[in-house]
């Protein structure tokens, strides 16, 4: 279970507090960045489906990848080179962001630019787990060089470095996550469960059921269902939009049975 205190400096969005059970995103555009009525908010910001209202916003680039670690601290990557608070960084790094303290403490487990066999790789989705093993998918075929020698992935895939280790492996193979074995992993969110949240940037079959670019499903690792947790339909305008990255703040067992009933479903631009 993930410890979520939100408190976000000045430069790069004003603080605030995300109740449990919170889904946030991310999309990929600017056009008619509405949700249900409440926005706009542009591809630099992270916020709640609720109310449209920024968690997060970088100051520059197309945030790609978002997540928020046990100690407070957020995994960003971006489109473009970012800029949080001031602070730069390259489109190839995920970076661990202090916004107490408006720094930037390191790539996360080494994995940026430098990791990567050829630069200009682009992460659209990270995320981790309980011990904070790192997920992540990226927008093109790469390989990775970590402690176990290099690793070859596609862009579908979903790989894994082990946190006490530094070693990477093809935690979910493109060819088991989509019916037709090729798509890309715009946004992961480990739910601690046995599940994930997942989006594609296209319109995709999981387990024989038809996701749009715009919908957010969760994803069993155990058997390869797949249900509906955020739908397309929620955007106000009718252009398509691909959300680009998700976080989910997985409220506490004792809160967790008031939103059991509740479900973020109505019920696409890339690069």
């Amino acid at each position: 279970m993930n410890r979520f205190v939100a408190a976000v400096c000045a430069v790069a969005c004003a603080t605030t507090i995300a109740p449990a059970g919170q889904l946030f995103l991310s999309l990929a555009d600017n056009i008619g960045n509405e949700i249900n009525g409440n926005g706009p908010f542009t591809d630099n910001d992270m916020v709640n489906t609720a109310d449209a209202v920024p968690l997060f916003s970088l100051n520059g680039g197309d945030l790609d990848a978002f997540h928020i670690l046990d100690n407070g601290n957020y995994l960003l990557s971006s489109l473009f080179n970012g800029d949080a608070g001031g602070n730069i960084f390259d489109d190839g790094d995920l970076v661990e962001y202090n916004p107490f303290t408006n720094t930037i403490v390191g790539n996360y487990l080494g994995i940026g630019n430098s990791a990567f066999a050829t630069t200009g790789e682009d992460i659209t989705a990270a995320t981790t787990d309980e011990q904070g093993n790192l997920y992540f998918s990226t927008l093109s075929d790469a390989t990775l060089n970590h402690a176990g020698g290099a690793l070859s992935f596609t862009d579908g895939d979903v790989v894994k470095v082990d946190a006490a280790t530094g070693v990477a492996s093809i935690f979910i193979a493109e060819a088991d996550l989509w019916d037709d074995g090729d798509s890309d992993v715009y946004g992961l969110h480990w739910m601690g469960d046995g599940t994930m949240l997942v989006t594609s940037n296209s319109d995709e079959l999981v387990n024989g059921t038809l996701f749009l670019d715009g919908d957010i499903f969760q994803y069993d690792l155990a058997t390869g269902a797949a249900s509906l947790f955020f739908s397309e339909s929620n955007f106000t305008s009718s252009n398509t939009h691909d959300v680009d990255a998700i976080y989910y703040r997985i409220p506490a067992p004792s809160s967790a049975l008031a939103l059991a009933g509740l479900a973020l479903a109505g019920a696409r631009r890339r690069r």
